[in-house]
């Protein structure tokens, strides 16, 4: 008489594997339709992440999520977006970001630093809950989400509060993406100061693409690459707000250690800095880096009841609308001071 295969402990690999397995397809399955999505509405450059995010809650709140989809998606999500924080650094070089000079470097680092601080401090002024006020300051401040889900792993954020980060980022960067081409006009600033104040202050890349491109050529690419030097400033703001939380958080770590996908994003950045990957390779990783982040951010979608993401978060809104317009107001002050020098 032959017996059934046991299945593996509860606690083994194979068994979060096996467990995940059905929320892994849904999560692909919705990434696919997000990219579908994003090429499909032309007319508004949204990106597939945000998408992703969006159809992940949608699924939740009509499904309730059962457990046969949620099982497991706490582990490998997270481990794909740690993935992908460490593929990105190698979109990065030391050289690019020298390209756009001082006033692209000072405004990039005096933006990115003061938003910081007065995000955090207006955040708990208004008692916005410490994780949240975080994500939101990183993710105005640097590079939105790869920002946000480098920051949420490192602090080990709820994936409600990771998502409500990025929702709060992509309203605002969305807002910024289509009001900067009109600021530009107003102000008449040239293709490369437009440049530099759109990738020093929009949150996304694909919204700094957008709105720089909208001026010209020149002040697109300006505007990448000044982008480019914050997202450079990703591993040490993760590492230094990590090591400045109090020993006590309720979300425990190792206060020793630079989390280690921080540790490999640097590490990207130096590889691509000395021993620069073909382009051909950048635009590949670069797509896996999409794909992972899409997936990832979909699982965690799924994850997530709409009812609990919107509650008593208006002021975490509101934080998100003054983190924006500091950045704005901050990187557009430091270009035009440095240009009058």
């Amino acid at each position: 008489m032959t017996t059934a295969p046991e299945a593996p402990p509860a606690s083994s690999p194979g068994h979060t594997i096996m467990l995940a397995l059905p929320g892994v397809a849904v999560s692909a399955s919705i990434a696919a339709v997000a990219y579908l999505l994003s090429r499909w509405i032309v007319q508004v450059p949204l990106n597939p992440i945000m998408i992703a995010v969006v159809l992940g809650i949608l699924i939740s709140s009509l499904t309730s999520s059962p457990a046969w989809i949620t099982g497991g998606l706490e582990t490998l999500p997270r481990f794909a977006l740690r993935i992908a924080i460490v593929l990105l650094g190698f979109q990065i070089s030391i050289a690019d970001v020298l390209s756009i000079g001082g006033t692209g470097l000072s405004s990039a680092i005096v933006a990115t630093a003061t938003t910081l601080a007065v995000t955090l401090a207006a955040g708990r002024i208004m008692r916005v809950e410490r994780n949240s006020a975080i994500l939101i300051a990183v993710g105005t401040a640097i590079c939105g989400v790869a920002a946000i889900v480098a920051m949420g792993s490192a602090i080990r954020a709820s994936a409600r509060d990771m998502t409500y980060a990025i929702l709060c980022v992509t309203l605002f960067g969305l807002l910024s993406m289509f009001l900067f081409p009109l600021a530009g006009q107003f102000l008449s600033l040239d293709a490369r100061l437009f440049g530099i104040w759109t990738g020093a202050a929009v949150h996304e890349v694909a919204q700094v693409v957008a709105a720089g491109f909208q001026h010209s050529q020149e002040a697109g690419e300006v505007a990448t690459i000044t982008k480019l030097s914050r997202v450079l400033l990703l591993a040490p703001v993760v590492a230094a707000i990590t090591f400045s939380l109090p020993s006590d958080t309720s979300a425990p770590r190792a206060k020793s250690v630079v989390p280690w996908f921080v540790v490999g994003f640097a590490l990207a950045v130096a590889v691509n800095s000395f021993l620069p990957v073909p382009g051909e390779a950048r635009a590949a990783l670069g797509v896996i880096v999409s794909v992972l982040f899409t997936f990832a951010l979909a699982a965690i979608g799924l994850t997530i009841n709409p009812r609990q993401l919107l509650s008593g978060n208006a002021t975490g809104l509101l934080l998100g609308l003054i983190a924006t317009i500091w950045v704005t107001a901050v990187a557009l002050v430091v270009i035009l001071l440095a240009e009058t020098r």
